[in-house]
This record gives C-alpha cells, structure tokens and sequence, in this order.
C-alpha cells in the first residue's frame, strides 16, 4: 500500500538526516574548539605586537644600562688595582718598619741604616754612647772591685806587718821604730804612729769612693736607658703610624670597591639575561621593525583562518538548519501517513478485504 511505503520511507529519510544532522554537529563543535584556539592565537600575537614598542625602549635602556655598568665596573677594577698597588708598596715600608723592631733591641745601630728614621738618628747616636759608656764604667768598676779587693789583701798584710811591729815595740819598750829604725823620742809617740799609718785606709777609701761613683753613674745610666729606648720606640711607631693609617685605609676602600664591583657584576649579569631573552623574542628576526612586520603578516594569516572557520561554522549551522527543517517535515509528513494509514485500516473496504484474504 502507498501509505505504508510513504511511512518506510519518510522514517529512512529522518533516520539518515538524523545521523547527518550528528555528523554536522561533531563538525560544527570542531570547528568552535579550532576557532576559540584562533582567537586565543590572535589575542596573543596582537599581545606581542603591542608589547614590541615596550621591548624595544627596554631593550635600549638595558643596552645603555649594561654599557654604563660595564665602564663603572672597568673603573671600580682599575681603582682596585691602583690601591692594591699602593698598599703593597706601603707593606714594604711597613715590613720595614717590623724587621727594624725586631733587631732594635739585639743591634740598636741598624735603626742608623733606616732612612726613615733620619730626623731622630740622634736619638739613637746618644744611646749608642750611653751603652757604650755603661760597657766601660762596667769594666771600670771591675777594675776598681779588683783593686778593693788587692787593697783589702795588702791591708791586711799589712796590718800584720805593723801588729808584730807593735808587738816588738811593746816587747822593748824603746823609742826606736822596730821597723824602720827611726827614732820618735818617745815608746808612747812610737806607738801612736804606728796606730794612725796612713797606709792602712788611705787607698782602700779613695778605691772605694770610686767605686760609689762609678755605682751611681752606672745607676744612672740603667735608669736612663729605658726611658731612651722608649724614646726610640715612640718615635718609630709615630713614623709608622700614617703608613700603618694608610694601609688599613686602602684596605677598607678595597673591600668597599670590592663590594662594589660584585654588586654591579651581579646587576650586570641580571641585564644580561633580561637582554638575551628579549634578544630570543627576536627569533630569526634581526630587528624589532622586521619581528613586527612579521607579527603583522601572523596576524593577518590568523585573521584570515578566523574568517574562514567562522565561515565555515556559518555554513555547518545553516546545515543543521536545513537538517532540523527537513527533519521537521519529515516527521509531519510520517504523522500524516500515519493517521490516514490508521483510517485506511479502520474502513469497511479494508476490513472486508482482510476478513476475505483470511478465508
């Protein structure tokens, strides 16, 4: 029957446009999805085109910077060299200096070879000679200790000597010296020039006060010498002290331009890395004219696959369009068949048809 065969066909019509209409559809997302991705695409290279103008200032300023760094950094290493110079010619004098202390008290006549020291040689010309002094009064009064003690042995031979005297005289009781042989008048003026011989004292007291004066110049000049010595000293670090002043100076301004240096390398490698990423934003590019030119034409390129998938996008829905019309018509035209398919079946004519096939 027509209505039967109208009903096969219009479900095989809605059936296909159904699985086109899903094929369109899986096209049409696709194609969204590509488009937002060519958007996104777009977005970000027109970014980079406007960041170009930024890239170049920067990319100026980081070249000048790095110049300007570059010179200080050449500057700080030069002053750098200058003062080490300075503070190994001053370590010179200061070992100097340290080498002349050193031997001062062994040899206090080297400091005469120190040039430095010119303006206070006399300093130690006059200690010179007052060692020299002490050597000889300490050989004087070894000479005058030996001389007391010749004097104390003779003194006492010699009192020996005039004790038997005496004793002979006491024994003769004459006025004749017992000696000497010399007549003094009387036994009691013989005795009484016996006791008072000058010989017995006289040299040992001038010995002896030469010793005593000898003792306190040599008293005198062990008194003086430290004090001399000191003088000497004082005046050896007050020379040194401006080289000792300078050379901690120079040290600290090294350190400070030490410091310096590092912190400048440390900006210096810091510009570097940014000029070498913007360098790298280059590409195969030589300048920031030609990479904009070039993000031109990308954008251009993009923009026209923009045109084309939203083209295609617009092609796809009015498609579905179609398919969901058509779709549409068919399932009324199927309704249609439907119902008067119903109807046929539900007429005389058909029921006198089927009661007589079933006969």
């Amino acid at each position: 029957m027509k209505a039967q065969k109208d009903i096969v066909g219009f479900k095989g019509k809605i059936l296909n446009a159904e699985r086109e209409k899903l094929d369109f559809e899986k096209e049409k997302r696709d194609k969204l999805t590509e488009l937002d991705k060519l958007k996104n695409t777009f977005e970000i290279t027109q970014s980079k085109l406007n960041n170009i103008p930024a890239q170049q200032t920067q990319l100026e300023l980081i070249a000048q910077a790095i110049v300007d760094l570059q010179k200080t950094i050449d500057d700080l290493s030069k002053s750098i060299v200058i003062g080490e110079k300075k503070q190994a010619d001053l370590k010179v004098i200061l070992d100097e200096f340290a080498y002349y202390e050193s031997k001062f008290n062994d040899d206090t006549q080297l400091l005469l070879e120190f040039k430095l020291f010119d303006d206070y040689k006399k300093l130690v010309t006059d200690l010179v000679v007052e060692e020299k002094i002490l050597e000889t009064l300490k050989k004087d009064i070894q000479e005058i200790q030996s001389k007391i003690d010749n004097q104390n042995k003779f003194n006492k031979e010699l009192s020996d000597f005039v004790n038997s005297g005496l004793e002979l005289a006491n024994k003769s009781q004459s006025s004749n010296c017992p000696l000497c042989n010399q007549d003094y008048g009387t036994f009691e003026k013989l005795s009484e020039s016996i006791l008072s011989n000058e010989l017995l004292n006289s040299d040992l007291k001038r010995y002896l006060e030469e010793k005593t004066d000898i003792e306190a110049k040599i008293n005198k000049l062990l008194f003086q010498l430290p004090a001399d010595k000191e003088a000497i000293e004082k005046a050896l670090y007050t020379i040194k002290a401006p080289f000792l002043s300078d050379y901690t100076n120079i040290q600290n301004l090294i350190d400070k331009l030490t410091s310096e240096r590092k912190f400048n390398l440390e900006k210096l490698n810091g510009n570097q890395s940014i000029l070498n990423e913007i360098n790298l934003s280059l590409g195969d590019t030589k300048s920031f004219e030609e990479l904009s030119t070039k993000v031109q034409d990308e954008l251009s390129k993009i923009n026209n696959q923009i045109t084309e998938c939203s083209s295609q996008v617009k092609k796809n829905e009015d498609t579905l369009s179609d398919k969901e019309s058509f779709i549409q018509s068919a399932k009324e035209n199927l309704s249609i068949s439907e119902s008067n398919l119903l109807k046929y079946q539900s007429s005389k004519d058909y029921n006198e048809v089927r009661e007589y096939l079933k006969n």
